[in-house]
């Protein structure tokens, strides 16, 4: 039986290879602030904005962003 890191592992390999370079450089793990923001009913960022979960989102949405700025131009909406 693989370990669940195993298969993440492979799952993000097997990703890459048939997706390249669509698939998002920012990987975002697991954590329980993410179950205990739920709870809460708040966003992970507005719930406790100095765990690693949080900066890994808001760097996510500014991979997104470069994205597609370079796809449009240069032209995002804010």
């Amino acid at each position: 039986m693989l370990h669940r890191n195993s298969v993440n592992d492979a799952y993000r390999e097997t990703l890459r290879r048939l997706h390249g370079s669509q698939v998002f450089d920012t990987e975002i793990p697991h954590a329980a602030a993410f179950k205990e923001a739920i709870s809460e009913r708040k966003p992970l960022v507005n719930y406790k904005p100095r765990v690693k979960g949080s900066k890994l989102i808001a760097a996510l949405g500014e991979e997104i962003e470069q994205r597609a700025a370079a796809v449009s131009g240069g032209k995002v909406a804010a």
